[in-house]
């Protein structure tokens, strides 16, 4: 019979010694996990500014418009123009408001073919809230109602005004303006 010892002496003593310890193959691994976690974290970023750009360019997508110019000397042509008169204001908030909405009646005033101002009744005061034609918009009249951002669209077939009015944090009102007969 082979003695295998004698040849298994032999070959290892040919190959030699091993230049690391069993300790240097630990610590290799761990460095390979390590890193293997800091590329998935570095992807994992990525992925989320990614998608966080493309919600954002989507959700600006709406607000694409051209504004018509208005205002004195303007050949721009006029829209909307029985937007104005007195309103009744309803809304509706999406159950996420904390504050009431306040407002029930307000004059809305004919500035020029692309420019309204929103006053609340009984408001002595300069124009209160200055609204904005943009073409394009599902909404058209842009500006501000109760000191927040609202867009409004205009009905002419039932002068009336529907829309929303921007709040805090996912708060939000729709707001319809009908007409005081």
């Amino acid at each position: 019979m082979t003695d295998y010892r004698a040849d298994l002496k032999h070959g290892l003593d040919s190959v030699g010694v091993a230049s690391f310890t069993f300790d240097d193959v630990i610590r290799r691994g761990d460095r390979k996990r390590r890193n293997q976690r800091v590329a998935a974290g570095l992807v994992g970023i990525a992925v989320f500014v990614a998608a966080v750009w493309i919600v954002r360019d989507l959700a600006s997508l709406d607000r694409t418009g051209t504004i018509v110019p208005g205002g004195s000397g303007s050949t721009a042509p006029a829209v909307d123009r029985d937007f104005r008169g007195m309103y009744r204001v309803r809304s509706r908030d999406n159950h996420l408001c904390q504050e009431g909405f306040g407002l029930r009646r307000v004059r809305v005033h004919y500035v020029s073919g692309t420019v309204r101002t929103i006053v609340p009744v009984g408001w002595t005061g300069p124009p209160h809230w200055r609204f904005t034609y943009i073409s394009g918009k599902r909404y058209p009249w842009s500006g501000e109602l109760a000191d927040m951002a609202a867009e409004l669209r205009y009905d002419p077939a039932t002068d009336s005004a529907v829309g929303v009015r921007h709040g805090p944090v996912h708060c939000r009102w729709h707001v319809r303006l009908m007409p005081v007969g």
